[in-house]
Formats: C-alpha cells, structure tokens, sequence
C-alpha cells in the first residue's frame, strides 16, 4: 500500500481555460521539478529557514550555495548560486530563496540573514507590472 502523503483535494487548478480540439490528455513526460512539488508558503518559509540556519547541510555545502554570481536577468540586482538565488531589499541586505513558475503559478520569496521570512504565491502567472507587485509584497514583509 502507497503510504506516501497525497493532497486530498485541490486548493486551486493551475491551467487556464482551453479551446481544444479534443479532450485534454495527461502529459506523457515527466513534469519539471516545480510541477512535482506541493508545498505551502509556510512550509517554504520553515524550509529555507532550516537550510539557511545551517541546519540541513554541512556548512561547507552550504557556503558553495551561498557563493553566487550577477543574474540581472531575472531582475536587478539578483544574484544566483547552486540553488540560490539573494534578492537585494529596499531596507538593506538581501534574503535567500528560490522562486518558481508553472503554467498557473508563480511564487517568490526567502529568508534574511537573521531569519525572517516570507512567500507569496500567486495561482496565475502575473504580467509584469503584477510580478512587480509581488516582489515589492515580498520586500515589504521582510523589511518590516
């Protein structure tokens, strides 16, 4: 018997409405990695909280994701390590996070260096001025 954890329901559905030919097919490839995983904002929050205290990774491991370089392609000032990337705030200092896009959803967010945290999560991918909205939620709540 399959013990592992499983949603019971759906909190939302990521895909947007289709004007199909047909009926819709499962994908027969694997789904990228962000796809696979099913998390809350507070789990993400108690997650890069533990890594980024030192708590799941030899420190050695985790200064080699801590070591980045510029990424100002994805936004200014972004820099990305081995999993990693450090997010200038407007109030000084950086947090610590991935964030992740699917068809359907978007999430940002991380931890500081002194251990505040926050994620917010979208069920849509926003347009640019939303995408900006929500970094700015993501800076305000830390910097409080």
């Amino acid at each position: 018997m399959d013990t592992r954890p499983r949603p019971k329901k759906w909190a939302s559905r990521s895909w947007p409405p289709c004007r199909c030919p047909g009926p819709l097919q499962p994908a027969r490839f694997p789904a990228p990695v962000g796809a696979r995983m099913i998390s809350t904002n507070s789990d993400l929050n108690r997650f890069y909280t533990a890594l980024l205290a030192g708590r799941l990774l030899p420190a050695a491991q985790l200064a080699r994701m801590r070591t980045t370089v510029p990424a100002d392609a994805l936004a200014p000032g972004i820099r990305y390590g081995l999993g990693l990337t450090s997010t200038p705030l407007s109030c000084g200092g950086v947090y610590w996070g991935h964030g992740g896009t699917i068809p359907g959803y978007r999430t940002r967010g991380g931890v500081t260096d002194d251990g505040r945290a926050a994620n917010v999560t979208v069920t849509t991918i926003p347009t640019s001025e939303a995408a900006q909205h929500q970094a700015e939620a993501v800076d305000t709540a830390l910097c409080r």
